[in-house]
């Protein structure tokens, strides 16, 4: 049977990684999501994952793996279709 102090000892263990983690990916997602906007507006034009792990000193994977997470924020008055006037605000709405 296992102690529970030991058990506890190791979840609190685990937990407190996980936290970590979960930290160093938003931070990392920060950084190239920064190095991104600087980029695009300096070239004008949306860069490279290498040209942005270049940037950073990081490697392409990692760049695309916080690009993969970073999402992005889209306007709720944009149209949803090209040419339409439908918007989020609509479907909101309904």
């Amino acid at each position: 049977m296992v102690d529970s102090s030991v058990y506890f000892a190791s979840l609190s263990r685990a937990v407190a990684y996980c936290a970590f983690a979960a930290e160093q990916k938003l931070v990392l997602s920060t950084k190239s999501t920064k190095c991104t906007l600087t980029l695009e507006q300096a070239n004008e034009r949306v860069p490279s994952a290498e040209e942005i792990a270049r940037e950073l000193d990081m490697s392409v994977n990692d760049v695309k793996e916080s690009m993969k997470n970073a999402g992005r924020h889209i306007s709720m008055d944009a149209p949803l279709v090209e040419g339409e006037d439908s918007n989020l605000y609509d479907v909101d709405s309904q």
